[in-house]
């Protein structure tokens, strides 16, 4: 395909969302400039690119002839623009150049062209905000542009960066202030073109040919500015606008002003409007995003600022807008905070299939969120959220479209690839997703850290978990997803969200027909490991419990007693729940009448460590940090009488250390029959621990000076630790072991069984979620008879956390059926017998 020349004059076709096919007239252009390209879009260098190779090749070039330019060298100056007839712009900056580019999803086509009105420049470049109209393509910045159907561009100096506007019903253009953070430098209440606390207009005059701005008053949400000693009512940046049915325009939110509204209707026969105030939102919004439904009615969501922070409720909350009544309703909660924490990224990407499907996307997870339509439901909306999807990168402030009523596209918005410290590139490509409701073959809740899971015959719940991710700054979110998979046919079902959110969590099925999941606080406030240093905001409901029933298919109100806050589940079955709380005592809990009774109380205080209830009715408590010493004291619980004394107690005291100590609680009735034991003193620097279903306690220690391992072994009833051999671990350059952990899980070949495994490999760890793709994972089996590990699993990527893996011999043995495993993850995988 050859360029044109230099002087030649190229025409585009391009539709725009009045439905009018136009043309685009540019100007001459040099030889090397992508113009008047046409490709098919399996040849787009995005995260759908049909050939793996070519995308490969494409790297380190700015822009290729035919191709949206590869990751590292886009870079944009607006946010993508969806058009109504299922085609989208994208906008890249190319140095001070300004290059569009046009995909039309039905054609499969992709077109270029430059606008060399914008001179983008290179000290402190201003953004610029698109919207189409009837009178063509809007964009809005220091010197704005209107693109017309019949190729002709008109121009006007403005002095906007990235305003807030709405299309308004005569096509003019409604500038509501800036939203980037940089304007809150310049006059409050400035004047003059561009001012960034008023309202602007922008208007094509009665012939077309020329482009005016009225200045219609101060932006504000009661229209008065503010004065010494009253209260904000000029947002500043962060709010949002969009235009009502009827034509009014619904201003809300932003920095000073995160729950205000107000109305605005546009009168040009009036020289100033005045926005009136309505009903405040439930939820402060920041940078948040609103959407019109089909009955009039708008939804707005988004959390209070950038960062993911803040109470479930709170940050995942969808209020909806009626403005005919003046009131505000909720939505149900999303199972994701839609936070956009990233340089050049502030607001999530919301949207309508043409059933009125809600889909929202742009946010600091890779997948959409939908929520169908529900005729019978008061909201008009069904009860839970679904997600869907799986990009192979975050589109933060990407903009999502519908195709159809099952097809949606993303496009746009940043990304960090750099992995964890860097930050942050525009994301190039697409990715086309499928939304329509049904089993999915993948699963999301195991893609996350923490999860809880639990396997009760062909079925496996996992839900909650974790996802640590470093954009303009490092960010722990939390999760309320829950899914159900049958393990004979690999369908994932999506559960109702769980009622609250949780970045760690355990899982027990209580009989076949419920499940009780509680969520696991962090050990501190730097993440979910004692010498983490992530930071993670703690959501006081995190930690609470809540019953899902199967055959119901709803959850619980929240069970969230003081007491268990930090407490652990140990072992749940029927109506009885038992828990190790942060103090180590053990507590029984009646599920029915929410009654909590103490069944007995250890006598070493433990950090981070694990409990397990045996066949036999032994507890066995080990791992994390332990404390040095013991020492009696008295039980305040205990009231003596004259003819019995208080019973001797002993509670721990002293530093905590990594160091193997092991305590054992015999329970008959489910009380305990005999004191706490402790088992003799083990290794030290303990950085993984497993309980065996027999008592024994495997310890896998590292020498903080040589970086060292080794493994210990105690006996069954912990008065004696033996050293167990090593496997021949994979070279890494992380140190001798290479974060390495031991895992137990149940043998699905026998019931009274389980295998011991050894796992080298960071798949576990919260700082390398931008970066799964490049980890490795290598897994050993510990062999009794030959007392001596053997290798049986490799993997990479995501796969290890989220996929269905077949186990290598001896587990899966060429003439049998293979045993699969998932969540690699976790302290205990799953597995199972393929059917």
């Amino acid at each position: 395909m050859k360029l044109p020349r230099a002087l030649d004059l190229v025409v585009i076709a391009v539709v725009l969302s009045c439905g009018y096919l136009f043309y685009l007239e540019n100007a001459p252009v040099k030889a090397s400039e992508p113009v008047g390209t046409d490709v098919l879009m399996s040849k787009l260098p995005g995260n759908l690119v049909s050939d793996p190779a070519e995308s490969e090749a494409s790297a380190g070039a700015d822009v290729l002839l035919g191709r949206l330019p590869a990751a590292q060298g886009w870079r944009t100056f607006a946010k993508p623009l969806a058009l109504e007839n299922g085609a989208m712009m994208l906008f890249q900056r190319d140095g001070n150049r300004a290059l569009v580019w046009h995909i039309d999803w039905k054609a499969n086509t992709v077109r270029s062209f430059t606008l060399p009105e914008l001179d983008l420049g290179t000290d402190n470049p201003a953004r610029y905000t698109a919207l189409a109209s009837q009178h063509g393509v809007w964009l809005l910045g220091p010197t704005s542009v209107l693109i017309k159907p019949d190729g002709q561009r008109l121009s006007l100096k403005t002095g906007f960066n990235e305003p807030v506007a709405v299309v308004l019903n005569d096509q003019s253009v409604l500038a509501l202030g800036h939203s980037a953070s940089g304007s809150q430098g310049r006059a409050l209440y400035g004047t003059g073109q561009g001012a960034p606390f008023h309202m602007q207009q922008l208007r094509l005059d009665a012939n077309a040919k020329q482009l005016s701005m009225v200045d219609r008053g101060v932006l504000s949400f009661d229209g008065r500015p503010n004065q010494t000693g009253q209260t904000n009512q000029v947002p500043r940046y962060g709010h949002t606008a969009v235009k009502l049915q009827d034509g009014r325009v619904l201003l809300l939110g932003g920095d000073v002003t995160p729950t205000l509204a107000s109305l605005i209707e546009p009168n040009n026969a009036v020289d100033t409007w005045v926005a009136k105030p309505v009903a405040p939102m439930p939820h402060e919004r920041v940078n948040g995003a609103a959407l019109v439904l089909p009955d009039g009615r708008v939804l707005v969501t988004g959390a209070r600022s950038l960062g993911c922070y803040g109470e479930s409720a709170k940050v995942r909350s969808v209020d909806v807008y009626e403005p005919q009544t003046n009131r505000w309703a909720s939505l149900p909660g999303l199972p994701f905070v839609p936070c956009a924490d990233a340089y050049g990224a502030d607001a999530p990407s919301t949207a309508l299939t043409p059933n009125g499907t809600i889909v929202v996307a742009g946010y600091l997870e890779p997948q959409v969120m939908v929520l169908p339509r529900n005729a019978k439901s008061p909201t008009g909306y069904a009860a839970s959220w679904q997600v869907a999807g799986l990009m192979p990168l975050r589109r933060i402030s990407g903009k999502v479209q519908a195709l159809s009523d099952q097809d949606v596209v993303a496009a746009g918005g940043v990304d960090n690839q750099d992995g964890f410290g860097g930050c942050c590139f525009a994301t190039s490509g697409f990715d086309r997703i499928n939304i329509m409701p049904g089993d999915a073959r993948q699963s999301i809740a195991f893609s996350l850290l923490g999860t809880a899971a639990a396997k009760r015959g062909k079925w496996l719940f996992a839900g909650g978990g974790r996802r640590f991710g470093f954009t303009s700054t490092g960010q722990m979110r939390y999760s309320a997803l829950a899914e159900l998979t049958d393990l004979t046919t690999g369908a994932v079902k999506q559960l109702p969200n769980i009622p609250f959110a949780s970045g760690a969590a355990q899982a027990f099925w209580l009989d076949d027909a419920r499940i009780l999941f509680k969520g696991i606080k962090e050990s501190n406030d730097r993440g979910f490991e004692m010498s983490g240093n992530l930071s993670s905001y703690i959501p006081p409901s995190s930690s609470a419990m809540a019953i899902y029933n199967v055959v119901d298919e709803r959850w619980s109100e929240p069970i969230a007693l003081p007491e268990l806050e930090f407490a652990q589940l140990v072992q749940a079955e029927g109506n009885v729940a038992l828990l190790l709380t942060a103090e180590q005592r053990l507590l029984r809990l009646d599920l029915d009448t929410r009654k909590l009774q103490m069944v007995s109380q250890l006598q070493r205080g433990r950090q981070g460590g694990l409990a397990r209830l045996l066949a036999d009715g032994m507890l066995v408590s080990a791992g994390g940090e332990v404390q040095s010493e013991t020492v009696s004291a008295l039980d305040p619980d205990c009231r003596p009488t004259a003819g019995q004394e208080c019973p001797e107690r002993y509670v721990g005291t002293g530093p905590y250390a990594r160091v193997a100590i092991v305590e054992r609680l015999a329970l008959t009735g489910g009380k305990a029959s005999a004191a706490p034991t402790l088992s003799a003193t083990g290794p030290a620097n303990e950085i993984s621990t497993v309980i065996t279903a027999q008592g024994r306690v495997i310890v896998l220690s590292q020498d903080p000076q040589t970086q060292q391992i080794s493994i210990a072994r105690s006996d069954a009833d912990g008065s004696a630790w033996d050293s167990m051999a090593l496997p021949s671990l994979a070279k890494t350059s992380e140190s001798p072991c290479g974060r390495c952990a031991l895992a137990v899980a149940a043998d699905p070949r026998d019931a009274t069984k389980e295998l011991i495994f050894f796992r080298q490999g960071a798949i576990d760890a919260d700082y390398v979620d931008d970066g799964i793709k490049k980890q490795t994972l290598e897994v050993w089996l510990w062999s009794e008879p030959d007392q001596a590990w053997i290798h049986v699993f490799s993997s990479k990527g995501l796969a290890a956390r989220a996929s269905p893996q077949a186990l290598d011999a001896p587990l899966s043995p060429r003439p049998g059926k293979r045993m699969m495993s998932i969540g690699w993850h976790l302290s205990q995988p799953i597995l199972w017998i393929d059917p």
